[in-house]
């Protein structure tokens, strides 16, 4: 055991254990100033000895050995007491600077001495406007086009429906330029989408005077507000849905317009027994007249429907393989040939692999063969036509290379699918098809020189 006399050493020991045990930092707090051990020692000291002059240069310091900051210890922890009254002395601080005022009532403590306020009484004979009307005008005529509003698409939720922008040709100018937007549901006929019009006509342009839905057909009309009177007026009894024009024209229609569209052959029959005699020649001047608008409106339904879509399930002659079902879509710009599943076929050879061709590559369709119960049809197309290509890959100088397709099927479906095809080649004219209609016709120029030169040989 060591004994030390050095008394500066021994007070600053004992300060530095206090400060360093207590975990409350009261002593930190108490002990802070001067050098209070070396103080003491200098009071308390009257005979100092030379060996404690030797300690104090050896011990040239004011405290104790401080702990080496660089060592790993943990940093002591505040306790809960030291923060527990901070936040006391903190409180108090906040406290001594709040403010309390008392707030007294002026107002009297009898009521009686309140002014009363004077309520005026509400009048109750005050109508509105509407109730006026239906007041003043007990009568309101009734929409003669309310009937079609059911097929009014606005209102619908779920089902499908058709917008269209139709030009009322009958207003003023100044208000038949700018196209109403009508929206119908998918299943509305024809007359119905135009009793719709009128409906929304009346409602918005109340002022002017409509007359039956019967007096007006649709037209097909540009952008521009043009109608396409050639094409004639929409079919009444037909569904909107069969027709893919969006913009549409409310034309006023002429009494033989009317006669054409709304007349049945049936009914027209009823009418000339109902008439007067009239002779031989008139009845088959009329007869003839009567077919030739007939045939006129088959045709113009025919053009009509050419270009939409359609398909057919005809069977493919091939040369190596019997026959295969297909189904044979058309539609204005291509003709696809898509294999259909056959149940019996075992083998993957019997299988059609899907082509499609573009309408510009078609040269041709007629019928080449015609059998008791089924028709041999013909498409003829150019195999260097592509839909990447917007002309045939032939050079101009070397002529086309044309192949076909081989179908057969029931009569009335050959002769549906010949007319359809000639009908969109009519209306699209293509390089293709006026190759093979030169090459054609040089082919028979040059078979009636070969008849000609062998009979004179004869």
């Amino acid at each position: 055991m060591a004994f030390y006399n050095d008394k500066h050493w021994l007070l600053s020991h004992i300060r530095n254990s206090f400060i360093s045990t207590d975990d409350t930092g009261m002593c930190e707090i108490v002990m802070e100033g001067q050098n209070l051990p070396k103080n003491l020692v200098d009071q308390l000291n009257i005979y100092p000895d030379s060996e404690d002059s030797q300690d104090d240069e050896d011990f040239n310091q004011n405290d104790s050995i401080e702990i080496p900051p660089d060592l790993d210890l943990p940093v002591r922890i505040r306790s809960d007491t030291a923060v527990r009254l901070e936040r006391m002395d903190q409180a108090k601080k906040r406290a001594a600077k709040t403010k309390h005022i008392k707030w007294e009532s002026n107002l009297p403590n009898d009521l009686s001495l309140v002014k009363k306020e004077v309520l005026t009484p509400i009048e109750t004979n005050v109508k509105s406007l509407l109730s006026e009307q239906i007041v003043n005008y007990p009568n309101v005529p009734k929409n003669p086009y309310i009937e079609y509003a059911k097929f009014d698409g606005n209102a619908q939720v779920g089902i499908p429906v058709r917008r269209y922008r139709i030009f009322l040709t009958m207003l003023p100018e100044e208000q038949r330029n700018y196209p109403m937007t009508i929206v119908c549901i998918a299943t509305a006929k024809i007359h119905e989408l135009i009793g719709l019009i009128c409906f929304k006509c009346s409602t918005v342009h109340g002022d002017f005077q409509l007359k039956p839905s019967e007096n007006y057909g649709l037209y097909i009309m540009e952008e521009d507000g043009e109608i396409e009177r050639d094409l004639g007026a929409l079919d009444r009894k037909e569904c909107v849905v069969k027709f893919g024009f969006t913009c549409l024209g409310l034309v006023e229609e002429t009494k033989s317009d009317l006669d054409k569209n709304l007349a049945s052959p049936t009914e027209e029959t009823a009418n000339n027994s109902l008439s007067k005699p009239q002779s031989s020649t008139t009845n088959a001047q009329d007869a003839n007249r009567q077919q030739i608008e007939l045939e006129i409106l088959e045709n113009h339904k025919t053009a009509m429907e050419a270009p939409l879509y359609k398909t057919y399930k005809v069977h493919v002659i091939n040369r190596v393989r019997a026959k295969v079902e297909i189904q044979l879509g058309i539609v204005a710009d291509k003709i696809e040939i898509d294999p259909v599943r056959q149940k019996s076929a075992k083998f993957i050879f019997n299988r059609h692999r899907p082509v499609s061709h573009p309408m510009e590559s078609i040269a041709s369709c007629e019928i080449t063969d015609t059998k008791s119960s089924k028709s041999v049809f013909r498409i003829i197309y150019n195999p260097g036509f592509s839909f990447d290509k917007e002309t045939p890959s032939s050079s101009v100088n070397t002529p086309m290379i044309f192949k076909h397709y081989d179908f057969e099927t029931d009569h009335a479906t050959a002769e549906s699918i010949v007319q359809k095809v000639n009908m969109i080649l009519t209306l699209r004219s293509s390089a293709s098809r006026k190759e093979y209609l030169e090459m054609m016709a040089k082919e028979r120029r040059y078979q009636n020189i070969f008849k000609r030169y062998k009979f004179e040989l004869k």
